[in-house]
């Protein structure tokens, strides 16, 4: 019986990191969180786009292009902390979960000018001249989080020129 178990609990491993692997070629991320549903997380909000992904690579009609032309976008957002912490940052979003939020190339809103207008404007204009935007870093993980906020193409750019102002 105890091999029956461990046979079982091998498969169910391999399955899990089949899986992982799955999600993280389909959404280009490099690795899915320690939180053993990470991975099927991002499956269920995902699910319409994965499943016409994996109808098409079956039929076998798909090349490479269209392949990464069908991968669901790395969402661009910024992302609030309770006002114990207090923080404002700015990344792709890899997953969150309760009020964690794992960001890739990720940076913070150290201070952002009037002509930004407010943390909304950091998602919908992008930090205005004024602002301090830190330098990047590869993987963060947030704490406390009140508010995700989808960005603007142009509001991402601008996160990522990261300006600091004196």
């Amino acid at each position: 019986m105890n091999k029956k178990i461990k046979l079982i609990e091998s498969s169910m491993n391999e399955l899990q990191e089949l899986i992982d692997n799955c999600i993280m070629y389909l959404f280009d991320i490099d690795e899915i969180t320690e939180d053993p549903f990470g991975g099927l997380q991002i499956l269920l909000n995902n699910q319409s786009s994965i499943i016409d992904l994996l109808k098409k690579f079956k039929e076998k009609k798909m090349d490479d292009k269209e392949l990464d032309e069908k991968k669901p976008k790395k969402r661009f957002v910024v992302v609030t902390t309770d006002i114990n912490r207090r923080g404002v940052f700015a990344g792709y979003l890899v997953s969150h979960k309760k009020d964690i939020v794992v960001l890739t190339d990720a940076h913070m809103a150290v201070y952002w000018s009037d002509e930004t207008r407010g943390v909304l404007g950091l998602a919908n204009l992008g930090p205005q001249a004024g602002s301090r935007i830190t330098p990047v870093v590869p993987r963060l993980e947030v704490d406390g989080v009140t508010a995700v906020i989808d960005c603007t193409d142009a509001a991402m750019k601008l996160w990522q020129v990261a300006p600091w102002h004196k």
